[in-house]
């Protein structure tokens, strides 16, 4: 932490206690940043599959002859 910019122990309290706001808020941001990541890469797993099946029922009877 840098030098305490606020007076007395009223400062000292609230300098630490921003602090910790800003250590978790960046934790939080991280954690929301992988969710939603996560959540994409579900998304785009699922879209991919649903093609590969649309793909697979869209075939008649005479492509698997020919």
């Amino acid at each position: 932490m840098d030098r305490n910019q606020l007076k007395g122990r009223t400062g000292d309290a609230a300098n630490a206690l921003l602090a910790a706001i800003g250590y978790n808020f960046r934790r939080l941001i991280a954690w929301i940043t992988l969710l939603w990541a996560t959540i994409q890469s579900l998304f785009q797993d699922n879209k991919k599959t649903q093609f590969a099946r649309n793909q697979r029922s869209s075939r008649t009877t005479s492509d698997f002859l020919s």
